[in-house]
């Protein structure tokens, strides 16, 4: 068996593990989202924030860039970033 393979299955096992002990402490989908209103709003907004950008990179917006669409990236990224802050910030969205 080759060292990635092994480190790959263990790593999958470790993150099921915890993630079903965790999982026992939830009570509803509030819990896990906005951890029962209690996160500041720096920190939901973040994690939203960090997850478009995720996704944007591996949909393709590296290789708009490559392709010549340089402003456009720029667009997309700055709606990205800014779009959840405007909503959480100013109408109080989250």
């Amino acid at each position: 068996m080759n060292v990635y393979l092994i480190g790959m299955v263990i790593s999958m096992v470790l993150y099921i593990v915890v993630g079903g002990l965790v999982s026992r402490k939830l009570k509803s989908a509030n819990d896990f989202y906005i951890a029962e209103g209690n996160a500041p709003t720096v920190l939901i907004v973040g994690s939203i924030v960090a997850s478009y950008i995720g996704c944007g990179v591996y949909m393709g917006d590296a290789g708009e860039c490559y392709a010549g669409f340089f402003a456009a990236l720029l667009t997309i990224i700055t709606m990205k970033v800014v779009g959840p802050i405007y909503g959480s910030v100013f109408l109080d969205v989250i």
